[in-house]
């Protein structure tokens, strides 16, 4: 309950405060350096490196996935033990291509899409700069399991 009251919140949040924000095109610098960190978390995904992934977040980071209610992580180490019980399950490699991304004051904005196994769906991201780095301070997750959709579209 509170999960779902929480990311109700936040979605009605970001619709209002979307439209207001000053978007800006990322420059060419920075939008090489935001898909630098998203190789480097595609690398430690496929390598199910739990450690690597987590050290791309901010302390106070914040990871939502739509699929589970109760998938939302808070904190540095919960996206490390979130991201380790993914992998001991054997999630598949995955592929990711980043699609947008907007300067949003100071901030990076990035949508991208992906595939893994039979899972495919979108990744919002919102990086900060963090020493002389980018860092993930909140992510929220949709997917799909294709295979499910396919079984129901052909009975």
């Amino acid at each position: 309950m509170k999960t779902g009251l929480l990311l109700a919140l936040v979605c009605l949040a970001i619709s209002f405060a979307l439209p207001t924000l000053e978007k800006t095109a990322v420059d060419p610098k920075t939008r090489q350096e935001i898909e630098a960190v998203a190789m480097q978390f595609a690398e430690a995904y496929n390598k199910h490196d739990a450690p690597a992934i987590a050290a791309l977040y901010t302390q106070d980071a914040v990871r939502l996935a739509d699929w589970n209610s109760d998938d939302l992580l808070v904190g540095r180490e919960a996206i490390e033990k979130g991201f380790a019980e993914y992998f001991a399950a054997s999630f598949p490699p995955a592929v990711r291509e980043p699609v947008q991304m907007y300067a949003i004051e100071g901030r990076i904005a990035a949508i991208s899409e992906y595939s893994a196994g039979h899972y495919n769906g979108h990744i919002v991201r919102i990086y900060i700069r963090d020493a002389a780095t980018w860092k993930i301070r909140m992510e929220f997750v949709t997917g799909m399991n294709t295979s499910l959709t396919t079984t129901k579209m052909t009975r």
